[in-house]
Protein backbone atom coordinates (compact mmCIF):
# COMPACT_ATOMS: atom_id res chain seq x y z
CA UNK A 1 0.00 0.00 0.00
CA UNK A 2 1.39 3.07 -1.22
CA UNK A 3 -0.76 5.33 1.96
CA UNK A 4 -3.96 6.36 3.39
CA UNK A 5 -6.04 8.17 0.70
CA UNK A 6 -6.85 11.73 2.26
CA UNK A 7 -8.39 14.55 0.50
CA UNK A 8 -5.89 16.94 -0.80
CA UNK A 9 -6.14 20.25 0.84
CA UNK A 10 -4.19 22.27 -1.99
CA UNK A 11 -6.26 24.75 -3.51
CA UNK A 12 -6.80 23.85 -6.71
CA UNK A 13 -5.68 25.50 -9.96
CA UNK A 14 -8.36 28.30 -11.38
CA UNK A 15 -9.49 27.43 -14.77
CA UNK A 16 -8.70 30.94 -17.27
CA UNK A 17 -11.71 30.61 -18.85
CA UNK A 18 -13.10 31.78 -15.34
CA UNK A 19 -10.73 35.12 -15.54
CA UNK A 20 -11.20 36.08 -18.86
CA UNK A 21 -11.81 40.22 -19.90
CA UNK A 22 -14.91 40.48 -21.86
CA UNK A 23 -14.24 41.73 -25.57
CA UNK A 24 -14.47 45.08 -25.78
CA UNK A 25 -17.70 46.48 -27.40
CA UNK A 26 -19.01 50.10 -28.10
CA UNK A 27 -22.26 50.90 -25.59
CA UNK A 28 -23.61 53.86 -27.41
CA UNK A 29 -23.46 51.83 -30.70
CA UNK A 30 -25.15 49.13 -29.46
CA UNK A 31 -27.77 51.65 -27.52
CA UNK A 32 -28.01 53.46 -30.31
CA UNK A 33 -29.09 50.26 -32.45
CA UNK A 34 -31.44 49.16 -29.72
CA UNK A 35 -33.55 52.58 -29.47
CA UNK A 36 -33.63 52.73 -33.28
CA UNK A 37 -35.44 48.92 -33.26
CA UNK A 38 -37.39 50.01 -30.59
CA UNK A 39 -38.67 53.21 -32.46
CA UNK A 40 -38.89 51.17 -35.51
CA UNK A 41 -41.64 48.64 -33.26
CA UNK A 42 -43.87 51.76 -32.02
CA UNK A 43 -43.85 52.74 -35.64
CA UNK A 44 -44.94 49.64 -37.03
CA UNK A 45 -47.70 49.19 -33.60
CA UNK A 46 -49.02 52.75 -34.73
CA UNK A 47 -49.11 51.85 -38.36
CA UNK A 48 -50.58 48.28 -37.57
CA UNK A 49 -53.92 49.86 -36.12
CA UNK A 50 -54.68 52.86 -38.24
CA UNK A 51 -57.07 50.91 -40.33
CA UNK A 52 -59.23 49.68 -37.69
CA UNK A 53 -62.41 50.74 -37.39
CA UNK A 54 -63.54 51.50 -33.49
CA UNK A 55 -66.78 49.31 -32.51
CA UNK A 56 -70.12 50.75 -32.51
CA UNK A 57 -68.73 52.72 -35.82
CA UNK A 58 -69.48 51.81 -39.58
CA UNK A 59 -66.64 52.98 -42.03
CA UNK A 60 -69.23 55.68 -43.52
CA UNK A 61 -69.57 57.07 -40.47
CA UNK A 62 -65.43 57.23 -39.83
CA UNK A 63 -65.36 58.70 -43.48
CA UNK A 64 -67.85 61.58 -42.62
CA UNK A 65 -65.90 62.38 -39.56
CA UNK A 66 -63.01 62.51 -41.39
CA UNK A 67 -64.28 64.70 -44.09
CA UNK A 68 -65.75 66.88 -41.68
CA UNK A 69 -63.63 70.20 -42.56
CA UNK A 70 -61.76 71.35 -39.96
CA UNK A 71 -58.69 69.75 -40.61
CA UNK A 72 -57.94 68.22 -37.68
CA UNK A 73 -57.49 64.26 -37.70
CA UNK A 74 -59.03 61.92 -34.91
CA UNK A 75 -57.07 61.03 -31.97
CA UNK A 76 -57.31 57.35 -32.53
CA UNK A 77 -56.21 57.89 -36.26
CA UNK A 78 -52.57 59.09 -35.10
Amino acid sequence: MSGPCFPSLVPRVADQIWFSVDKPCDDENELTSLEEEHQNWLKALAEKGKTVVPIGKSAAEIDMEGNNGSGVSPAWAM
